[in-house]
């Protein structure tokens, strides 16, 4: 999704969107600020109940394989 998009409709998004790597809904969006050149800044917008799983470092956790849903990607 490209353009400019306010706060509340990315919000929105993240909300309503279902993933298209696994089963359940989206993270997060990543969001970048680009020049003709070059990126100027990002930040990532994720869901509460994302941030809150993370309980340790990656490397601890039981390794998860994201899968790509085909239909999603369409939608």
């Amino acid at each position: 999704m490209r353009g400019q998009h306010g706060l509340q409709e990315l919000r929105q998004l993240v909300i309503d969107r279902r993933s298209a790597f696994r089963d359940g809904p989206l993270e997060g969006v990543v969001i970048r600020h680009e020049d003709d050149i070059w990126l100027q800044s990002r930040a990532k917008l994720v869901r509460a109940d994302f941030a809150q799983q993370i309980a340790g470092h990656w490397r601890h956790r039981l390794l998860e394989w994201n899968r790509l849903d085909h239909v999603a990607m369409r939608g």
